[in-house]
């Protein structure tokens, strides 16, 4: 899907109506109440990460198994994991224990996500898609500025 046909779509929505969302994949159905600024960043986030821009490639493992108004703590889960899955993958031992290649994929992530803001409030009526934009950007700042602290909170789920 493309983010221009998104934002066409829901250029007059205002962020916070609400709305009844539904996602259904192959193995289960997400249903919540939420306003619509929530419901489009998910959709947002999805089209971004799953396209071509080499400043989103990094999240296209998080988008295969996207998991739809996820948390804080589960998106910092889904996308560490991402992170050492790659590079065990890719056999970088050098650079497992470090996560400032991470750090700057969200730098990068969040210079896109301005631009893209930009380019929204030129295209928009109402405030839902830049809205759910900054939603994106707030969750992938959150990601980036916590990696550490948050590593060790993580940590504490896998001590058995």
């Amino acid at each position: 899907m493309d983010l221009a046909v998104v934002v066409e779509c829901f250029k007059d929505k205002i962020s916070y109506d609400l709305v009844d969302l539904e996602v259904t994949t192959e193995h289960r159905t997400i249903s919540h109440r939420c306003s619509f600024q929530r419901a489009l960043s998910s959709l947002i986030g999805l089209i971004m990460a799953s396209g071509e821009c080499p400043y989103t490639r990094f999240l296209r493992p998080v988008a295969k198994h996207h998991l739809p108004l996820a948390t804080n703590i589960e998106q910092l889960i889904r996308v560490l994991g991402n992170h050492y899955i790659s590079h065990y993958i890719q056999q970088d031992y050098i650079s497992v224990n470090n996560l400032e290649k991470l750090h700057q994929n969200y730098k990068n992530l969040h210079i896109v996500n301005v631009y893209i803001a930009r380019r929204l409030q030129l295209a928009c009526e109402e405030d839902a898609s830049i809205n759910a934009l900054v939603h994106l950007d707030l969750i992938a700042k959150n990601v980036g500025a916590n990696i550490e602290d948050k590593f060790e909170d993580i940590k504490e789920l896998f001590e058995l």
